[in-house]
């Protein structure tokens, strides 16, 4: 999408969204939604095209389109990183997952300051009766590996959390109905019932910072390794500089996640301790004790490291001389930054 036809041609598209709200919405089957995930090259393709004024015409104009796109993409995101082969089994693959996650970093924030749009965040993100997943393709609406493929099959939590441990089947072509359970839904109570999408998501999230090969060091192995990224708590050996392309998928997915649990700062500061938020919920109080600890010490470490003095082993400069411009500095601050922030949401989130 380099050319700046190709980049016209896309924001053209885009404003398909913004169809009067009378129309018939964009069928969740439509291949419309494939542009989304296979046509930008880099984030600067989705957030110099998807401009502020852009985003909140779709959303105010036609809100079922510009629902069904974040859930969609939800969707596709959860079927491109829990497939057993990622990232081999596509050379577009991580492409694909990249522009979701950062499609997703764009529009979460629109859809958290608009207070009206509380109950359709239930009910696409936390109503267990509505979140039935079965595609193949999230555009096409069939099955990934059977007629009844789940999403979000990986198990290496070592303990239970509090929600049910079955998978979430979710239909796209179901349309977004107002649900009169899901304002009631309590993310901390057991379920019987499916995961709901919210839960999913940041499930998927937290597993996809510990994946080999997209934020994990080149390996043989396929999928979900829980390694912590550098030595110092609950690590020893010798220290090894740090990878730039690692470095920025992490950032892609703890940019997201930071993204997901900072809705109370769309709330009023009276209100933020009666409503919480539930992605933070979920990522503080679901996450197996394995997982979990493997996360936070690999926050812990790189934010602890880059306060030493020496520039050779504080990790905030790559020693390559390919990537010793300005823009890898910026990516390794931004990345400590970004953990720094992940690891005060989390400690505050009790008061």
């Amino acid at each position: 999408m380099g050319a700046a036809e190709s980049k016209l041609s896309f924001k053209n598209k885009v404003f398909k969204l913004a169809g009067n709200d009378s129309e018939p919405p964009i069928p969740s089957n439509d291949p419309y939604w494939q542009m989304f995930w296979n046509d930008p090259e880099n984030a600067e393709d989705i957030f110099n095209l998807l401009t502020f004024s852009d985003i909140k015409t779709i959303r105010d104009t036609n809100k079922t389109n510009f629902l069904n796109l974040i859930r969609i993409i939800t969707i596709k995101l959860i079927e491109i990183s829990t497939s057993k082969n990622f990232p081999h089994y596509s050379k577009n693959s991580t492409k694909q997952l990249l522009n979701c996650i950062r499609t997703l970093t764009r529009l979460i924030p629109f859809l958290f300051e608009k207070t009206e749009l509380q109950e359709d965040i239930n009910n696409i993100f936390w109503n267990l009766g509505y979140n039935n997943i079965d595609f193949k393709d999230p555009f096409n609406g069939n099955s990934a590996i059977s007629s009844n493929a789940t999403v979000g099959s990986f198990t290496t939590d070592t303990n239970n959390s509090s929600f049910s441990n079955s998978s979430t089947k979710v239909n796209i072509n179901l349309p977004i109905n107002k649900s009169p359970s899901s304002t009631d839904v309590n993310v901390g109570a057991p379920s019987k019932l499916v995961k709901p999408l919210g839960e999913q998501l940041i499930h998927t999230l937290v597993d996809l910072l510990f994946m080999n090969n997209f934020t994990l060091a080149e390996s043989h192995a396929k999928g979900v390794e829980f390694t912590i990224w550098e030595i110092g708590i609950g690590s020893n050996g010798k220290y090894e500089n740090p990878d730039p392309e690692i470095d920025s998928n992490r950032l892609e997915v703890l940019r997201l996640i930071l993204t997901l649990v900072s809705q109370g700062l769309y709330t009023y500061p009276k209100q933020i301790v009666s409503t919480g938020s539930r992605f933070l919920t979920v990522l503080v109080s679901t996450i197996g004790r394995l997982k979990f600890l493997t996360f936070i010490c690999s926050l812990l470490n790189l934010v602890c490291r880059s306060c030493k003095a020496d520039n050779d082993n504080n990790g905030m400069v790559y020693t390559e001389s390919q990537y010793s411009g300005n823009k890898y500095v910026a990516l390794r601050r931004n990345l400590v930054s970004f953990a720094l922030q992940l690891l005060t949401t989390m400690i505050v989130y009790p008061l």
